[in-house]
């Protein structure tokens, strides 16, 4: 069976500058390995709610 790294297709993140480019492509990298710690455990996304209060707590931008 081949492992992950293996099979997987190669991604590409950009960012404004080197240091937001690094940012995406350290968030796509835990993204990643989220997936493959939850496996196939049932996910949902996040309410409109939901992202507001985490936006509002950590002053992140996110594009709904």
């Amino acid at each position: 069976m081949p492992s992950a790294a293996a099979s997987a297709s190669p991604a590409l993140v950009t960012g404004r500058d080197l240091a937001a480019a690094t940012g995406a492509a350290t968030e796509l990298e835990e993204v990643c390995a989220l997936l493959l710690l939850l496996g196939e455990s049932e996910r949902r996304l996040l309410e409109p709610a939901e992202i507001a209060e985490l936006t509002a707590k950590y002053g992140s931008f996110w594009d709904l």
